[in-house]
């Protein structure tokens, strides 16, 4: 039986003489009470002074409350039914609905934990797909609020938490049952810890250590601190001391086999009654969704777009859809559906919407001629654009009537807030993505919310990754920096972005980073490598740009990874990085092992990058077409090789000397024409680190199986 019950018998005399007691948060234990928590205050209060202290401080607040309203307290005419026919009404509640009512004042509690109403736990319990009695110790009311207690954790609020353990009578996360619970291993640590104890406290598991037992901590304590106070009383020898040690361990062999006995029969159904919930959330969720559905068909979308918002989190709560609700959600599903829309009518309605786009660009781009060339670099491209809601409307809507030039012209009119909107939306998102760090658990995602990052968006060391799930791969692309974001923003590539991604940047809120299908958050993990990087490089962290890291176009090797080739034996040893693909090269290699190992990179010497380059130009042997002119537009939709580009500006504006980034400048981001890490083939056995210089010629390495041991990154 449990410690608790040693006064028990005092309250059931209590409660037969007609004595209503102390409320519920008086004579039940507190949820993060343990019982020997209770016992312990239970013997410092034998003389039950604890509890006429606590009635009289209950009766002292009742006539506080009479005194200020001046009129006498009316009892519910509810209470003064005779009990069979409260009994008769209470019949109709289900099991939950029981145990609130008995919350709700004294006179109901004290009805309800009667010994006459236990035939009505029993229906309730019945009814409740025959769930299980109380375990031992623990009344209805306890048990049946956890029995139906929401899916997530009672101490820090994770969601989905399904697993309800009947030693606990907690829904926890593995994490906060490790701070609740200690290893049966980690009890040797305690002074004075007599093992003999276990066996007097209900043991639980958790994931993590699956076949361990695990015991609560403040029952720990508890128990050794009643265990002082009998040997105490022992060594004093106290009459009939030994003889209560005995009984009291009498009791708790038996009481903590009852609770084991308990939970073993109860984990059967547990399981079929967790299942029964998840389809009771389930049908709740449905008809959430249905009913936003019908919402939305009732603001004139089809049925197909709307399908779009099925997958996402707003679109399947276990909620009511209240105005409130409808109000905070809408924005956010619009915006998807209209993505939807778009896409559709871009398959279905292809050739109208391919002529309208391009009156669209053609206004677009008339705009970017009034412009320097320089700054169409970080400027939103067309596809942006198109998500505009003036364009966009112009573009998909009375796809029947024709679109005139002077209609996009008008709307071109804008622009300029448009181009500000979206620099301003950008550093938004960037200052509210969340943070990826190396304070989590191994084989964990778990991000924290930043409010914000101090000023110096524009750093090197501001690192940012954009993943985009394709299939069961992750794809990531590091970029540094707002300008770097802007950037490849304004020429994402080949693969490019879809018309969700611009619709969600142009009208969704900024929050947790999603962007559609695609994720932005902070990679912090790797700031301080890059900080030491900077370092190397002969710059301050605190001052350095992009482009200034790019100006340099160092190569480096990292030290780590020849030091530690046997460690991480799928990283290669002698590879020449940028320090772009150099972060890069930490993130996917060194932070996915956990080492206390600090980052060292080595710069190459002049003669060691020669031969890099070569390996370099061997790879790439025709000029990237990235540049254009900073005097004219004719290279807007037409950049060119470098040389070309020089040639132009010597030929068309008579300059004999052209200068970069002065009278041409690369048009795309250095982050898409950076090169790959290339073998130092080149470096491997390099002065300084022994062996001769190798043939910059020779074939690149690919690892024992002919594969990039790398992968994308190099």
């Amino acid at each position: 039986m449990p410690v608790s019950s040693r006064t028990s018998s005092a309250k059931t005399e209590d409660l037969r003489d007609g004595d209503p007691g102390p409320s519920l948060a008086l004579n039940e234990p507190e949820d993060d009470a343990s019982e020997h928590e209770v016992e312990a205050r239970e013997r410092e209060n034998t003389n039950g002074s604890h509890w006429q202290g606590k009635r009289i401080r209950l009766d002292s607040h009742d006539d506080s409350d009479d005194d200020t309203n001046n009129t006498p307290a009316r009892r519910g005419m509810l209470v003064t039914l005779p009990l069979d026919i409260l009994f008769e009404i209470f019949s109709l509640l289900a099991y939950l609905d029981l145990a609130n009512l008995g919350q709700t004042g004294r006179a109901f509690y004290v009805t309800l934990t009667s010994p006459q109403a236990s035939r009505l736990w029993r229906q309730a319990r019945e009814r409740a797909l025959n769930a299980p009695g109380c375990p031992p110790g623990v009344s209805e009311v306890i048990w049946a609020r956890f029995l139906h207690s929401p899916p997530e954790c009672q101490d820090c609020g994770t969601p989905d938490i399904h697993d309800m353990d009947c030693i606990l009578l907690k829904r926890l996360c593995d994490d906060c049952k490790l701070n609740r619970l200690i290893h049966e291993v980690d009890l040797r640590n305690y002074r004075k810890f007599k093992p003999e104890i276990l066996k007097l406290m209900p043991h639980t598991f958790t994931s993590y250590y699956p076949n361990a037992k695990h015991y609560v901590r403040a029952d720990m304590h508890a128990m050794m601190d009643i265990f002082r106070e009998y040997r105490m009383d022992i060594h004093l020898q106290v009459a009939g001391a030994k003889e209560a040690l005995l009984n009291f361990i009498y009791e708790r062999v038996k009481y903590v086999r009852d609770v084991s006995e308990h939970a073993r029969k109860c984990k059967p159904w547990l399981e079929m009654f967790r299942d029964h919930l998840k389809n009771e959330q389930w049908e709740r969720k449905e008809k959430y969704y249905e009913q936003i559905v019908q919402r939305f068909k009732e603001l004139g979308y089809e049925t197909q777009d709307i399908a779009a918002i099925r997958s996402g989190e707003e679109a399947m709560c276990d909620r009511e859809v209240t105005e409130e609700v409808w109000t905070s959600i809408k924005p956010i599903l619009q915006a998807r559906i209209e993505a939807a829309r778009c896409s559709r009518l871009d398959s279905d309605e292809s050739p109208t919407i391919t002529a309208r786009k391009a009156l669209v660009k053609h206004a677009y781009d008339a705009y970017k001629r009034t412009l320097r060339p320089t700054e169409w670099v970080r400027m939103p491209p067309p596809e942006y654009i198109y998500a505009v809601p003036a364009f966009r409307t112009l573009i998909y809507h009375n796809l029947r009537e024709t679109l005139s030039q002077a209609a996009c012209d008008e709307a071109a009119r804008r622009l300029p807030e448009c181009v500000s909107a979206y620099t301003a939306n950008i550093k938004t998102r960037l200052l509210r993505c969340p943070v990826r760090s190396n304070a989590m658990r191994s084989g964990q995602k778990r991000w924290v919310e930043r409010d914000t990052m101090g000023d110096g968006l524009a750093l090197a060391e501001n690192i940012f990754v954009l993943s985009t799930e394709v299939g069961d791969d992750i794809r990531e692309k590091f970029l540094f920096g707002v300008d770097d974001v802007t950037a490849h923003l304004a020429h994402p590539g080949a693969e490019g972005y879809d018309t969700a991604f611009w619709a969600a940047l142009c009208d969704a809120e900024p929050r947790e980073g999603r962007l559609a299908a695609h994720t932005l958050h902070y990679e912090m993990r790797s700031c301080a490598m890059l900080g030491s990087l900077i370092r190397e490089l002969g710059l301050d962290p605190d001052t350095a740009l992009p482009e200034d890291l790019d100006r340099l176009d160092l190569r480096v090797v990292c030290r780590l990874c020849r030091r530690n080739t046997v460690k991480y034996t799928n990283s290669p040893s002698d590879w020449a990085h940028t320090w772009r693909s150099a972060v890069a090269h930490w993130i996917n290699v060194h932070c996915k092992v956990i080492s206390q190992d600090l980052p060292e990179w080595r710069i190459l010497e002049e003669d060691e990058e020669d031969c890099v380059r070569r390996a370099e130009e061997a790879a790439t042997p025709t000029q990237p077409s990235l540049w254009s002119c900073n005097h004219c537009s004719v290279h807007l939709d037409n950049l060119q090789p470098r040389s070309t580009v020089v040639e132009h500006v010597e030929a068309s504006h008579a300059i004999a000397e052209p200068e970069e980034d002065v009278d041409f400048f690369l048009a795309c981001p250095a982050v898409y024409q950076s090169h790959q890490a290339v073998r130092d083939g080149v470096v491997r056995g390099a002065p300084g680190d022994g062996g001769d210089m190798a043939d910059a010629d020779s074939q690149p390495w690919h690892g024992d199986d002919g594969e990039n041991p790398e992968g994308d990154l190099l």
